[in-house]
């Protein structure tokens, strides 16, 4: 806005009618062409001879018709087009809608698909056959700068996504962002799907990782999934996105989280080592201060209180394969064979009591003499990650530990998909890419549960008998390529 007081020598009362009545009708036009030209080209003045006449009724009621009467020829080239037309700018803003995110750039859009597929589908070349008013790009700047502005009026941070659940977020059967949690010490945000707590709240047993690349910052997410035998298909089943490493934080979120599931599911959540129902167990990779926090959820519910190690002793298993990789970042160059390093630190998942699997840890740290080693039976040492390994130093029921799986594949290759939208994405963005990946989900869910339509071609084999078949067809090509070369 501009502001500039009037002096006391101006004829306030003039400018009074102006402001209400606006300014007098004009009848009389000017005579000479009013091209404007420039600043740069140093021409005042249009020097070409074209008069104009416009004829204008006295009463517009009447005939509300104008006339215009041109006279001679225009010596200068027409006038370039400088208002895009509406038409054009609705077409703009149907592209740029879908992808539109805090972080969308001029150059996003003009080498988007969406462009592409449109201009090919009409024969058209670039963006400037489209309209000539779009030569000028800065245009397209404004236009996406003034669509952020007022969908993403907050940003993509936290502030963003406060305001994303507080407009289109507070009906309780569709929506996906179900609490944000801000302190002191971090914020909670919880991404849930009345579907996904449907098929959360049947299952036995659940996997949980922790995605670190997919958002940016220090924004980290907890991924709940499954694999379902029946659909043969990978399930994201909720989200946790945090920027704490706080146990307590942690323990906050487990909490809000399981019971915005009983809630949503209309069904408690139990746990079977303190209710004798309900979730068996789960097979996570976690560290210890998320370890610890679910714990203490735990402990939070149990009616006697006990640890939260004794929790995770009791309903927790270790992914196998995350245990092999810390073994080959040990010893890189070992050979994988049972007589080799490698493999005497690999024989620990085989202890069949808890004597056994201390005594090999202790054998271990005398007979290997490596730094590297020492410190990795000392982790191993500790009673939950015995507990989380081997079933014989767990509280869990043998029957129980082989129904857990041995691996978070599960919830592993949930986090690989969502790579494929985009690595250290701004937190209102990944959300939003979270949102599309998990609706996908349950909706393919849905549709083999109630038309028997597969989301792929492939059959519903376990992700066992995938890798097993992997490998036979691996073995083959192998045999093929040696029997070939002789």
């Amino acid at each position: 806005h501009f502001i500039r007081w009037v002096p006391e020598n101006v004829e306030l009362l003039y400018f009074q009618e102006l402001f209400t009545a606006g300014l007098p009708l004009n009848k009389t036009s000017s005579a000479r062409c009013n091209v404007i030209e420039p600043t740069s080209s140093g021409i005042r003045t249009c020097e070409c001879g074209v008069e104009f006449h416009v004829i204008i009724p006295d009463d517009l009621d009447a005939c509300p018709y104008f006339v215009i009467v041109v006279f001679g020829v225009h010596s200068h080239a027409p006038h370039a087009p400088f208002v895009t037309q509406g038409t054009t700018v609705d077409t703009v803003l149907a592209m740029l809608h879908p992808m539109l995110t805090p972080k969308t750039s001029r150059s996003d859009f003009l080498k988007s698909p969406q462009l592409n597929a449109y201009l090919q589908a009409r024969g058209l070349r670039s963006i400037e056959d489209l309209d000539a008013t779009l030569t000028n790009k800065d245009r397209i700047k404004r236009l996406i700068a003034k669509e952020k502005l007022t969908r993403f009026p907050f940003g993509g941070d936290i502030e963003g996504v406060m305001f994303e659940w507080r407009m289109r977020h507070q009906d309780p059967e569709t929506a996906y962002i179900r609490k944000i949690v801000t302190t002191a010490f971090g914020s909670i945000i919880i991404g849930l799907y009345d579907e996904q707590a449907q098929i959360f709240i049947q299952r036995s047993t659940f996997q949980m990782d922790m995605s670190f690349k997919r958002l940016d910052g220090k924004w980290n997410e907890i991924l709940f999934a499954c694999f379902d035998d029946r659909h043969g298909k990978i399930i994201t089943l909720g989200r946790i996105i945090t920027d704490t490493q706080r146990s307590k934080m942690y323990e906050l979120a487990f909490n809000w989280f399981f019971e915005l599931l009983g809630e949503r599911s209309r069904k408690k959540v139990q746990w079977y080592h303190l209710n004798i129902d309900g979730f068996l167990g789960t097979t996570v990779d976690m560290d210890s201060k998320q370890m610890a926090g679910f714990g203490r959820y735990l402990s939070r519910l149990d009616p006697q209180h006990r640890s939260w190690q004794w929790q995770l002793q009791s309903c927790m298993r270790f992914c196998r394969i995350h245990f092999v990789r810390s073994i080959n970042r040990v010893c890189p160059q070992c050979p994988h064979t049972t007589d080799s390093r490698w493999g005497r630190m690999r024989s620990l998942l085989d202890a069949e009591s808890p004597n056994e699997y201390y005594e090999l840890c202790e054998l271990l740290v005398v007979g290997e003499m490596s730094e590297a080693v020492t410190n990795w039976v000392r982790h191993k040492k500790n009673k939950v990650i015995a507990a989380g390994l081997v079933q014989s130093c767990s509280n869990i029921p043998k029957p129980i530990w082989n129904m857990l799986e041995s691996h978070s594949n599960a919830a592993e290759q949930a986090g690989q998909k969502g790579y494929r939208t985009g690595t250290r994405l701004p937190l209102l963005e990944g959300i939003k890419m979270a949102m599309q990946m998990d609706l996908q989900d349950v909706k393919e869910y849905q549709m083999r549960h109630k038309l028997g339509n597969r989301h792929a071609d492939r059959s519903t084999l376990s992700l066992s008998q995938r890798f097993y078949n992997n490998i036979g067809r691996e073995q083959s090509m192998a045999l093929k390529r040696i029997i070939h070369v002789y």
